[in-house]
């Protein structure tokens, strides 16, 4: 009877076993919930062949007996006990080769564990009473296959989502332990497809193909490479576009993007790029300006910009100020086969060994450009100092200098002008052994007769430094008083011509390191006077920092370029052409400042002007030297060519950062670029137009094989 009853206690127990799982199987409810709502296209958990055990080391109790798996919890709740260690497992008879499953622990004193633990092995302590504060775990070669987890903590009772791959969960820094953990594999779907990033007006347009199933799509940002730091900028999108707003113009932005069904997530997208106002990408170009951009430096032979559609907008014009018609200028000089700068050692070429001291009277040979002729000025000494001698017009000047006058001017060159150029740039030759350099001031012979005639504000011949019949046999610079000075011959204001002096001083420079010292000839004009206007500049800079007067050589570049019809029409800046809308001057200008603030952005301002030395000292003499600098502080990839373009656009979006401005310095921002109205025309090297769109612009096939174009926002 008794085997009757027992017999009938068996049937039911097994009868409640078969009828009644939610009793027997309370512990992993939690999973089969969680496995039904996330079980869709984009991620369901993993096959029943794969999977992952675990237990803790709990507070009082030591190791747990039986191993949680696939979800379910390992730990306590409702217990106060800490977790103080872990052993992880993954599960199945067709793991992939390699596969493995590492994790670490945040531990009470000691902060995370510095190596991470793999495939059984403890994470954590023993008998130290130590109690785990967060835990990080992640995949190896299991692809197609995520972890994700969560934890009980002290106070706060379960996280409500999922962490996964990796991060962190738990709280550092809050002295809170965990409690209990639950940990599975999921299967990951398709991360989206076909990530697009778009340049737009101070942001970036996103646009992705949609994943089936997904609920939302989650947007992670860079701003430093495609596989730098990301962090969130966008969550719970619905769309398959999102326009990240309020972005740095000309800065370059990476983006990669998430799918997420229920609490199961894909992978990451690879990373998409766009720069923030500027479209550098694909056939066709947005923006509501077009830059149009000759990369080549053979400024021979043109290339066409392709089919452009005339514009119908009239650029503003104005009348230039008279200081914008002051041109500086270096003698035509070619030395005959085997002519050598003179040697002060041999006095046959010296022919002079005069000592000048004050008052004394000297001719020199000076420059016509009504003539084209040598003429000579009789000048008197009236200021001698250590670097610099001034002399005056002594027979009849059109404007009379006193000897007040000369000593302002010695002294300027000699405590600022000549340390500025010698320490930034180079330093000047010597032939005729006295250890200084003469400033001739007097009224250049230029044609000038009315405000708005051209005048040579001063030059330099490098005939003097050699033995020739027109040669002074020293060095010299020859500096305008009128109008230079100004107007009115009664009151000459010296301190017009400061900035000149400079300007002509790094000419002198140049020629002594390029042609004395190198023989390897002149520097390329565009960039010897881009340099002259860097020099001419940072005096500027350095006079007004003082309260001292001077002449506005930014502001004169400034309404040049701005009014330009040669810059509107795609004048190259490395062309320098005689008969071209003020000489050029405004494009050198600026393109001497972009490159030092360029330089300034990537070592610390400040630091942009040591390039200077460097390029003069270069024997590339051009755009070689240039492309040198440029590769060895800014990017060793970037090319002269590829430059040149960014400097175009720099003058018109001019971006706080970044390739497309000017280091975030004011000065720059009156710069306004002409546009460009015309139809298809032809671009020398260096040559760029800027035109107005209103639409996508599709780039033309036909456009030559080094023109570049961007669409920029502005």
């Amino acid at each position: 009877m008794k085997k009757f009853y027992s017999l009938i206690v068996i049937v039911f127990i097994l009868t409640l076993m078969v009828f009644s799982p939610g009793v027997f199987a309370a512990g992993v409810e939690r999973q089969t919930v969680d496995s039904e709502t996330s079980n869709d296209i984009l991620g369901t958990s993993a096959t029943q062949d794969l999977g992952v055990t675990y237990r803790t080391h709990v507070q009082n109790n030591g190791w747990e007996n039986n191993w949680a798996a696939n979800g379910s919890s390992a730990g306590t709740e409702g217990q106060c006990l800490r977790l103080e260690a872990i052993e992880i497992n993954l599960t199945g008879a067709n793991l992939p080769t390699g596969a493995k499953i590492e994790y670490r622990t945040h531990v009470q004193n000691n902060g995370w564990e510095s190596s991470w633990t793999s495939d059984g092995n403890r994470a954590g302590t023993e008998g130290q009473s130590l109690r785990l504060e967060a835990i990080q775990i992640r995949l190896v070669a299991m692809p197609g296959y995520a972890v994700q987890y969560r934890t009980h903590v002290q106070n706060q009772g379960w996280d409500t989502t999922w962490t996964a791959n990796g991060e962190s969960a738990g709280t550092e820094g809050q002295s809170l332990r965990l409690e209990a953990i639950e940990i599975r594999l999921v299967k990951n779907g398709l991360a989206p497809e076909g990530l697009n990033a778009k340049a737009a007006s101070h942001a970036i347009s996103l646009t992705w193909k949609g994943v089936n199933g997904a609920d939302s799509y989650t947007i992670y940002q860079s701003a430093t490479s495609s596989d730098g730091d990301y962090t969130e900028v966008a969550a719970g999108i619905a769309a398959v576009t999102y326009v990240v707003p309020n972005l740095e113009d000309g800065k370059r932005y990476y983006y990669k993007v998430k799918a997420t069904a229920g609490d199961v997530d894909s992978p990451l997208t690879e990373a998409a790029t766009a720069i923030a106002s500027v479209d550098d990408q694909g056939n066709v170009l947005l923006g509501n300006q077009l830059l149009i951009s000759n990369e080549s430096t053979d400024i021979e032979n043109t290339q066409s910009t392709g089919t452009l559609s005339s514009g119908a907008d009239v650029m503003e014009t104005s009348e230039l100020d008279l200081a914008s018609y002051g041109f500086d200028a270096i003698l035509p000089f070619e030395p005959s086969a085997g002519q050598r700068p003179i040697d002060p050692s041999n006095g046959s070429l010296l022919k002079t060994s005069e000592v000048y001291e004050l008052n004394s009277t000297k001719d020199f040979y000076t420059y016509s450009f009504i003539t084209g002729n040598m003429d000579q000025t009789h000048a008197r000494l009236a200021y001698n100092g250590t670097h610099g001698q001034v002399w005056v017009d002594a027979d009849n000047p059109t404007m009379f200098i006193t000897d007040d006058d000369a000593c302002l001017i010695g002294e300027a060159f000699d405590d600022s002008i000549y340390p500025l150029i010698t320490e930034n740039f180079y330093t000047e030759s010597d032939v005729n052994a006295d250890g200084k350099i003469a400033i001739l001031c007097f009224d250049i012979q230029d044609n000038y007769a009315i405000p708005g005639d051209a005048y040579c504000n001063g030059y330099f011949s490098p005939e003097d430094l050699y033995d020739g019949a027109d040669s002074n046999r020293m060095e010299i610079f020859c500096m305008d008083t009128y109008p230079t000075m100004g107007n009115d011959v009664n009151n000459p204001n010296v301190s017009q011509i400061f900035v000149g002096l400079a300007h002509e001083f790094q000419h002198m420079v140049n020629f002594n390191r390029n042609e004395i010292e190198e023989k390897s000839g002149y520097m390329d004009t565009w960039l010897d006077e881009a340099l002259s206007e860097a020099a001419g500049y940072m005096y500027q800079v350095l006079a007004e920092s003082a309260g001292q007067d001077c002449k506005d050589v930014h502001t004169m570049r400034l309404s040049s370029y701005n009014k330009s019809d040669a810059i509107r029409n795609g004048k190259s800046l490395l062309d320098w052409n005689t008969s071209a809308d003020n000489l050029n001057y405004a494009l050198s200008y600026f393109f001497g400042q972009y490159l030092r603030t360029q330089v300034d952005e990537a070592l610390g301002s400040g630091n942009g002007v040591k390039v200077f030395n460097e390029i003069i000292t270069d024997p590339g003499n051009g755009n070689a030297a240039v492309e040198s600098v440029i590769q060895k502080y800014i990017d060793p990839q970037l090319t002269f060519g590829e430059f040149l373009t960014n400097y175009r656009a720099a003058m018109v979006l001019k971006a706080d950062t970044g390739s497309f401005g000017f280091n975030g310095e004011e000065a720059f921002n009156g710069i306004s670029t002409p546009l460009y109205i015309g139809g298809t025309t032809n671009l020398a090297g260096g040559g760029a137009i800027v035109t107005a769109i209103d639409a996508p612009f599709t780039v033309p096939v036909d456009q030559g094989t080094d023109v570049s174009c961007l669409g920029i926002f502005w």
